[in-house]
């Protein structure tokens, strides 16, 4: 783990020594949905029922409308500034795909959402696009949420997701998604689910219990596990990844093959294969 030094000046906390981090690739790689850049080239956002606004400058990840705790508490591991990722990349067979995919999307780092949040967003996600998953996920925050000092909403209670029913939730438009959050309140709040106990099983029995809620298939499963979970060694598989694995892998590939931080050699695939303009391709 990285060790890093927390300064606060001015309206600002400046937390340093962190290892391979831009806002702009963690927050537009897909992974979350409640973060947004304004005109000052922050991301803001809430996690949860934390809000903050977050750029670069310099060396130091700077953090505003925060405090030292609670920086220092949930944004340095929500954002696992600790780990060493330079240490992952080294690890990764030498290969030129996983090389300059790394290379051009090193500041990717995992985050460590909220299991609830992560789960019910990624069923949200299904068969849709980034900016309609934002637009849904809003509307549920807005409307079941508890409104926050920031002027924005914490991630809406299981319980109250559950007790609002498909016929309630039909405000925030989701369509045929709407009974699958429905399923997946119900099953975590009567207890047929604990996604806490599902950090202690393996990424396969965990994305097995998940699999047992209506419309949650394998990449979902995946996300859920990687993004809200835990588990690095998830390799969630969709159009993007399947096209990196049969082109540059072969039809036998095994993401073993990665190791056990599979999910972060996946984020670079799926980031630089996406075809952000700023990438060349595979050479």
């Amino acid at each position: 783990m990285k060790q890093l030094k927390i300064i606060e000046y001015k309206n600002r906390i400046g937390v340093f020594g962190a290892c391979c981090f831009s806002p702009e690739q963690t927050f537009e790689c897909g992974q979350c949905f409640r973060f947004e850049r304004n005109n000052a080239g922050e991301y803001e956002g809430i996690a949860s029922s934390h809000f903050a606004r977050i750029l670069l400058e310099g060396e130091a990840v700077v953090f505003r409308d925060s405090t030292v705790n609670e920086v220092r508490d949930f944004w340095i591991p929500y954002l696992d500034l600790e780990r060493d990722y330079e240490k992952i990349v080294c690890s990764f067979p030498e290969n030129s795909h996983i090389s300059t995919a790394a290379h051009c999307c090193s500041g990717i780092h995992i985050l460590k959402q909220d299991p609830w949040e992560t789960l019910c967003s990624f069923i949200i996600s299904q068969n849709n696009n980034i900016p309609r998953i934002k637009k849904i996920v809003k509307s549920l925050c807005e409307n079941f949420g508890e409104k926050l000092d920031c002027g924005g909403y914490s991630f809406p209670d299981i319980e109250k997701i559950a007790a609002a029913g498909v016929e309630g939730l039909s405000i925030i438009k989701s369509g045929f998604r709407a009974k699958y959050i429905i399923d997946a309140a119900e099953k975590v709040a009567g207890g047929k689910i604990n996604l806490e106990t599902l950090k202690l099983m393996t990424y396969e029995q965990a994305k097995a219990e998940l699999i047992k809620i209506k419309g949650v298939g394998e990449k979902v499963a995946s996300c859920v596990t990687l993004f809200g979970l835990g588990f690095l060694n998830a390799f969630p598989v969709d159009v993007w990844i399947k096209r990196v694995l049969q082109k540059y892998y072969g039809e036998d590939f095994d993401i073993g093959y990665f190791g056990e931080y599979a999910g972060i050699a996946q984020q670079y695939l799926f980031h630089y294969e996406r075809g952000n303009k700023k990438f060349r391709h595979f050479s």
